[in-house]
């Protein structure tokens, strides 16, 4: 995925690579739980997008939860499961394989060390693969954790994790 708006794919190991999607925003991950099952996050400010891959067809759908703002993952455990996060303190959560809009839900943490307002955003999210404990990592030291599936997200992060911005990578 580029900054630019562009999927981009390969068939022969990353010789050649062709242009599967072009957008209007910016994208900033991908992730695929298999050959036929990915998504994509991404967006610029007050506007997110959020893209389902087709594998019937090869294309990508965008599904975006309204109102969204800009999403920095998307992480699925299951067909069905599945969260992305991002700007605003933003947490969605879908339980029924996110192919529309109206299937995402957003999530409000409970947090007593880091507030999830405009100021806050949301870096990474994983979640175990059985589905129950998991972790959201952000901006000004944020770390939420969950044990109970994403049902609900609760600040993890130590005093002094406001001293450091926390990414994930892979």
């Amino acid at each position: 995925v580029t900054e630019t708006g562009q999927i981009l794919k390969t068939s022969d190991a990353g010789v050649l690579w062709h242009i599967q999607y072009t957008g209007s925003l910016p994208l900033n991950s991908v992730f695929f739980r298999s050959a036929t099952e990915g998504w994509v996050a991404g967006g610029s400010g007050a506007t997110g997008t959020l893209l389902k891959y087709n594998s019937v067809n090869g294309t990508w759908s965008v599904v975006t939860p309204s109102s969204a703002p800009t999403l920095r993952d998307v992480y699925f455990t299951s067909s069905s499961n599945g969260w992305a996060v991002g700007a605003g303190g933003t947490i969605y959560r879908t339980i029924n394989g996110g192919s529309s809009a109206g299937d995402w839900t957003a999530q409000i943490p409970t947090t007593t060390n880091h507030p999830t307002d405009a100021t806050q955003t949301f870096n990474a999210v994983y979640v175990d693969p059985e589905g129950t404990k998991g972790a959201i990592v952000g901006n000004s030291g944020a770390i939420l954790g969950t044990i109970d599936s994403g049902a609900s997200w609760e600040s993890r992060a130590p005093a002094n994790a406001a001293e450091t911005t926390l990414f994930s990578s892979g």
